[in-house]
């Protein structure tokens, strides 16, 4: 008693000592000096296969030092047409054009607030007019889990307080070109290709990455196939009962901006029936933790709260609930 008493204070101090931390941090602390261009005269194929080459997510458009735009997995989603005019496209053409700079003393949470008031996923680093770096949702998320040693149990800080509850489905029969376009109209990055929409069991997944890859591997002819076609064939979840920490460090072992939240009720044969919950992003824990700091040192103020200890290097096992559903329960 006396031992889990001294572990607990412990835990307790070094969380509040991370989260301090935290506050102090700037962006010049985390951002990515590396910064990979493009310019604004090439073709959205050489774009396409420069993301793919280098497994990024955007591209910055610049010349020599100066950012002029942003090139995206959601400026391909919404701008390039699935047609054989995508060969006449040049990146100036579907580049997000004038992006907001901040200087590398810009604090992480101030920076977070400009990315949730914006509606960014990513902000350039630059000062004089000129590019110093980038820092993205990665970096953001790359950093939380390095800071704790230690984290709260607490019902406000589990998945089931942040995700979104309206997941966009649609059946292996639809088409490609209707899958972007619902995503196009609920403003999303990706889309879970299910059995049927009542009662649906997930058979795949299909991201603006996907539309890029396409564009990579088919030198911009994405035919209108079924969606199946393109998905990837099987999805990672967890229960809405995970904490966002765990989530976190899930979602960055596995290379992953997305998890789906499930629940799951036993059936005769010992396998697991999946009710699909939820949905949580990068974007969603990102904006979520760096404005709830107050409440992660509330949290620990209360004797009922949990605190766990944070492993950095052990990998999250999961199992399949259905051929297609991989579901991460940390134990």
């Amino acid at each position: 008693m006396v031992f889990k008493a001294i572990r607990r204070a412990l835990r307790k101090r070094a969380v509040r000592k991370e989260v301090a931390a935290l506050r102090r941090l700037t962006v010049g602390d985390i951002m990515t000096k590396y910064v990979i261009t493009i310019k604004p005269e090439d073709d959205i194929i050489k774009a396409a296969t420069k993301m793919i080459a280098e497994d990024i997510s955007c591209l910055i458009v610049a010349t020599e030092a100066k950012a002029l735009g942003v090139l995206s997995e959601r400026d391909f989603l919404r701008k390039v047409p699935l047609t054989s005019k995508v060969f006449e496209m040049k990146v100036k053409d579907i580049m997000t054009p004038n992006p907001v700079t901040v200087p590398r003393s810009m604090k992480l949470t101030d920076a977070v607030a400009l990315m949730k008031s914006k509606g960014f996923r990513r902000l350039i680093v630059a000062e004089d007019d000129k590019m110093l770096g980038i820092i993205t949702q990665t970096d953001f998320t790359r950093t939380l889990m390095k800071a704790f040693s230690a984290y709260p149990v607490a019902n406000n800080l589990m998945l089931g307080s942040i995700m979104t509850e309206k997941v966009l489905m649609v059946t292996a029969k639809d088409s490609v070109a209707q899958a972007k376009q619902k995503m196009l109209k609920a403003n999303v990055g990706a889309i879970i290709i299910v059995d049927k929409l009542k009662d649906p069991v997930p058979l795949g997944i299909f991201t603006e990455y996907d539309v890029v890859m396409q564009f990579y591997d088919q030198h911009g002819k994405l035919e209108m196939k079924d969606i199946s076609q393109y998905m990837r064939k099987y999805v990672r979840a967890m229960p809405s009962s995970e904490t966002i920490f765990e989530a976190n460090r899930l979602m960055l072992q596995k290379n992953m901006r997305r998890l789906l939240i499930v629940d799951g009720s036993q059936k005769p044969d010992g396998t697991k029936d999946a009710k699909i919950l939820g949905i949580v992003t990068q974007t969603d824990i990102t904006r979520f933790v760096y404005s709830a700091l107050d409440i992660i040192e509330k949290s620990l103020d209360d004797p009922k709260t949990e605190l766990k200890a944070f492993s950095f290097s052990t990998e999250i096992h999961g199992e399949f609930w259905t051929d297609h559903l991989k579901v991460y329960d940390i134990e």
